[in-house]
């Protein structure tokens, strides 16, 4: 049965839903203390143009700042 579309489920994307979970995985480290909230607003201050919103960014940047955290 039809449905609107917010209650189909979100659009993965081409990615295939990569960017959704990598997205969550960045905000479950801000959520794991505040030292790695401040290495995640520090990056985006220093090199993305102080957008701290994970969702507003490229797979391959979250990727990028996972990879750094160890």
């Amino acid at each position: 049965e039809w449905q609107p579309p917010a209650r189909r489920g979100a659009y993965l994307g081409p990615d295939g839903g990569e960017k959704a979970g990598l997205v969550k995985q960045v905000k479950d480290l801000q959520r794991s203390s505040p030292e790695a909230k401040q290495a995640w607003w520090t990056y985006c201050d220093d090199s993305l143009g102080g957008v701290r919103d994970p969702g507003s960014h490229d797979a391959s940047i979250l990727r990028y700042f996972l990879s750094s955290q160890g």
